[in-house]
C-alpha cells in the first residue's frame, strides 16, 4: 500500500472515530506513523493523541472528565495524608 492511499484511509478513520480532519496533524506526523508502519486504524489513533496533545488544557479537560472532577476537588496535602498521620494510642 502506498502512502496515499494509507492516508486517505487513516484519515477517514480518525474522522470517524474522533471527529478530527486529518489537516489538524502535521504531515510530518502522518510521514512518521507510515514509516514505522502503523495501521491506519493504529496511526488515527496516535494521530488522534498527538492531536489532543496540541489542544489547550482546558479542551483536553473537558475531553476528560474524570481528571477535570479530580481538580476541582482539590485537597492539600494535610487533608490527604489525615488518616496516616494520625497516632494511633
Amino acid at each position: 500500500m502506498d502512502y496515499s492511499v494509507w492516508k486517505e484511509r487513516a484519515a477517514a478513520e480518525l474522522a470517524r472515530q474522533h471527529d478530527v480532519g486529518a489537516g489538524s496533524v502535521p504531515e510530518r506526523e502522518w510521514k512518521r506513523l507510515f514509516i514505522v508502519r502503523s495501521s491506519p486504524t493504529e496511526a488515527a489513533s496516535r494521530a488522534y493523541t498527538f492531536w489532543l496533545k496540541s489542544q489547550p488544557a482546558k479542551l483536553r479537560i473537558g475531553l476528560r472528565r474524570e481528571i477535570g472532577d479530580a481538580l476541582r476537588a482539590k485537597q492539600t496535602p494535610r487533608e490527604r495524608l489525615a488518616p496516616l498521620l494520625k497516632k494511633k494510642p
